[in-house]
């Protein structure tokens, strides 16, 4: 994607994004070493941690069901991008780091306040 004419843009940093994604099988891990607990037992994770086989993919549906909820398709050409025609603003994320374009800041500004909202993001 292009950024053309004298559209904003604007770069929100993913920090905690992998850590606020919900996954949708059980997922159980060993408790730190420096946890005490009885033996046999383990952590039931509630949320996709970094660096696990699903964390990307839990993101991905994450951000997409909240895009969609505000109105926004996955393009055709890229499902790392969306795009919400009564607004005409896209954004892109293809890690944890996305773009987002338009033409109007009060849209971008929205879109901005809601994934912060919604990812915890700094």
């Amino acid at each position: 994607m292009a950024r053309t004419g004298t559209s904003p843009a604007m770069l929100p940093g993913a920090t905690h994004t992998y850590l606020n994604s919900p996954i949708k099988e059980d997922l159980w891990t060993r408790p730190p070493e420096a946890v005490v607990v009885p033996y046999g037992f383990s952590y039931k994770l509630k949320n996709a941690p970094y660096s696990t086989r699903q964390d990307g993919h839990c993101l991905w549906t994450h951000l997409r069901n909240s895009l969609q909820t505000q109105g926004y398709t996955t393009s055709r050409y890229d499902a790392s991008a969306f795009v919400n025609n009564s607004t005409k603003v896209i954004v892109w994320f293809p890690m944890d780091d996305g773009v987002v374009f338009g033409k109007d800041m009060k849209n971008i500004n929205n879109l901005h306040d809601s994934i912060i909202d919604e990812f915890e993001m700094k």
